[in-house]
C-alpha cells in the first residue's frame, strides 16, 4: 500500500545534491566525449583531412593521452561532493578545450561542455538552494538526519 504522505515518525529519504548529480553527470557525459574524439583522432591519424595544429602520429600516443582523460574524468566525477572536487572539474575542462589543438571540431563540442559545466555548477547550486528554503518553510516533510 502506498502513502502519498508520510506518517508521523516515517523516516523520509535524504534527497541527494543536485549540484553533485548535475556535476558528475556533465564530466561523465565528457567521457564519451572524449573516448568518441580519441577514437577520432585515432582514425584520423595518417589524414591530413580534420587534423589540428598539434599532430600526434602514434596511435599509442593517441590513445594513453585519451585515456588519461578518460580516466581523470571518472575519478573526478565521484569526486564532486567537495568545493575541491568542483574546483578540479572545473580545471579539468582545459583539456577538454585543448583537444580541439588535435581535432578542430573539439574547439566547438569541448565549448558547448564547458558552457554545460558552469551551468551545472550554477543549476545545481540554485536547486540545493530552493530546496533548502522549502525545507525550513515546511519542517514537516524535511528529510530525518540522525
Amino acid at each position: 500500500m502506498s502513502k502519498d504522505r508520510p506518517a508521523p515518525g516515517d523516516r523520509i529519504k535524504a534527497k541527494k545534491s543536485a549540484l553533485v548529480q548535475f556535476t558528475s553527470t556533465t564530466l561523465l557525459l565528457e567521457v564519451f566525449l572524449v573516448l568518441f574524439a580519441t577514437l577520432v583522432v585515432w582514425a584520423l591519424r595518417d589524414s591530413e583531412f580534420g587534423r589540428g595544429a598539434l599532430r600526434i602520429e602514434s596511435g599509442g600516443a593517441i590513445w594513453a593521452l585519451g585515456g588519461v582523460l578518460c580516466l581523470v574524468l571518472v575519478i573526478l566525477s565521484r569526486a564532486q561532493g567537495s568545493t575541491t572536487g568542483r574546483a578540479a572539474g572545473t580545471l579539468a575542462q582545459l583539456p577538454v578545450l585543448a583537444m580541439g589543438l588535435l581535432l578542430p571540431m573539439m574547439y566547438f563540442v569541448g565549448g558547448i561542455f564547458v558552457v554545460l559545466w558552469f551551468y551545472a555548477l550554477r543549476l545545481g547550486a540554485r536547486v540545493d538552494r530552493e530546496r533548502a528554503e522549502y525545507d525550513a518553510a515546511h519542517p514537516e516533510t524535511a528529510p530525518n538526519t540522525p
